[in-house]
């Protein structure tokens, strides 16, 4: 077995493609379909000997959640499909190696099975990311950042999400470009543009995101506005029309997040709490300033009314569907992956960043689903000393073709496609991130925030709380710290 990588760096500038939030000499976020960066690496081919190269995944074909992305036989006639088979023979041939998936019911409990009977037959798990985590307290799984070749701080491993998955300087679990899982179950904002004109706004929206106006206040401001009792019997039901898609503490939890608020902060010394400070205490007074219980509709409603949901797949798609499907909703928080949801909906729509918290924010952030798949590498396995090169060689070629054609199959496939979603999904791309304390399923620490919303009394539920959520995070970092 070849011991060693190539990667040949080239010390030249190219242009990406996508958007990415950039800033001005201002300090404020500009935002361009352009920019230069470093060029990615080359690869030297490798002869690894005709072995298999193998993803241990979930067999939940019926979910989102399948090997889809890493394996196909580019058959289906879809562009996502071909791009995956096109980059597997790709990078089959140029390290002379057949690359396979292992489906199990369970990618967790094979791997703890494996890795305990001493017959792991599979190089990279692809695990849902609460999953991968139990893994990682295990002491099942590698430091991803350790493996030769691998650079994590490269585009296609998704720094800004890779980052925050560092916990006491090692790396168990990682997203990348294999996949489109880190877009495809990030969140964002879903508006109504046909609901949008009939308001008589005629203000464009990409504009105000492009103008930096896309903060709290302006989609607060939108979303009271859009709210009406269409038939004016004084009771808001489904057939009338709201602002925003939810209930009233996911919207404060989610504008906090948005605002750059987290449950944490990292600093030399390790984890302390960040949820209790005055942008949280800003946010939460700006919004009841601004807007009323009676702008939100939610699951509950949906279902409290007993709706016809045989056509859906899930009861959850059903109340999307009647909601903001129906052209009842201004606004919804929802996923990329979402978009093949509203397929046959009657109205325009279209997405946007999560707002900001005012013009001086310099950043973006969106959450990435911690059920999301994620990959992680076992502490043993055949490749072991290649699995790097062969993951940043995947990686670098799915952010060059598979990337363009999940765009394509997602944002660019809604009728209302306008090309300026190219540029708010490279925000969105550029400022995918976790809240790690989730993917490792940290409940008080993780609850906090949502319950001082909830009660509006911050320092009570915080006094109450902070102690045990502190001890709850130094727990996992000790377990992961302590792993040699």
């Amino acid at each position: 077995m070849l011991r060693r990588c190539v990667i040949l760096a080239i010390a030249a500038v190219s242009t990406i493609q996508y958007l990415v939030s950039c800033k001005t000499d201002t300090g404020v976020p500009e935002q361009s379909t352009s920019v230069v960066t470093v060029a990615p690496p080359d690869f030297e081919s490798m002869d690894l000997g005709g072995g298999e190269f193998a993803f241990l995944v979930c067999d939940e074909a019926t979910e989102k959640y399948n090997d889809l992305y890493i394996w196909s036989d580019g058959v289906s006639g879809g562009s996502v499909d071909k791009a995956v088979a096109d980059r597997n023979r790709d990078a089959e041939s140029k390290f002379n190696i057949k690359i396979r998936t292992k489906k199990v019911h369970s990618p967790r409990v094979e791997v703890a099975r494996a890795i305990q009977s001493g017959q792991v037959d599979f190089d990279v798990v692809y695990e849902r990311g609460t999953q991968a985590a139990v893994l990682a307290l295990s002491g099942y799984l590698s430091d991803i950042a350790e493996l030769p070749c691998v650079d994590l701080g490269r585009s296609y491993w998704v720094p800004t999400a890779t980052g925050n998955l560092s916990i006491a300087g090692k790396t168990y679990v990682a997203t990348n470009y294999i996949t489109m899982d880190s877009l495809g179950w990030t969140e964002c904002i879903f508006y109504n543009k046909t609901m949008y004109d009939s308001l008589g706004l005629s203000e464009s929206l990409y504009d105000v995101v492009k103008d930096n106006k896309w903060n709290i206040d302006k989609y607060l401001d939108l979303a009271a506005i859009a709210t009406d009792d269409l038939d004016g019997n004084g009771i808001m039901t489904s057939a009338d029309r709201f602002g925003i898609w939810g209930d009233v503490n996911e919207c404060l939890v989610a504008l906090s997040k948005s605002s750059g608020v987290t449950n944490t902060q990292n600093d030399s010394t390790g984890f302390s709490l960040g949820m209790y400070n005055q942008t949280v205490v800003d946010v939460y007074t700006r919004f009841e300033e601004l807007i009323s219980g009676s702008s939100f509709i939610g699951y509950d409603e949906i279902w409290n009314e007993y709706p016809n949901l045989t056509a859906f797949p899930t009861r959850y798609e059903a109340a999307r569907n009647i909601a903001f499907g129906g052209g009842h909703v201004l606004f919804m928080q929802g996923y990329l992956n979402m978009t093949d949801e509203f397929g046959s909906m009657r109205d325009d729509y279209g997405i946007l960043p999560n707002p900001l918290n005012n013009p001086e924010q310099q950043e973006y952030y969106h959450y990435i689903d911690v059920t999301a798949p994620v990959f992680a590498v076992p502490v043993d396995s055949d490749y072991h000393d290649n699995t790097g090169i062969i993951l940043e060689y995947m990686a670098y070629k799915s952010e060059e073709s598979v990337m363009p054609a999940f765009f394509s199959e997602t944002v660019g496939s809604n009728k209302a496609y306008d090309e300026r979603d190219i540029e708010i999904f490279g925000i969105i791309k550029n400022s995918t991130r976790y809240e790690w304390t989730e993917l490792y399923g940290l409940d008080i620490t993780s609850s906090i925030l949502e319950k001082m919303m909830t009660s509006g009394s911050f320092t009570s539920v915080y006094n109450r709380m902070s102690k045990k959520a502190i001890d709850e995070i130094n727990e996992v970092y000790n377990i992961l710290s302590s792993i040699k």
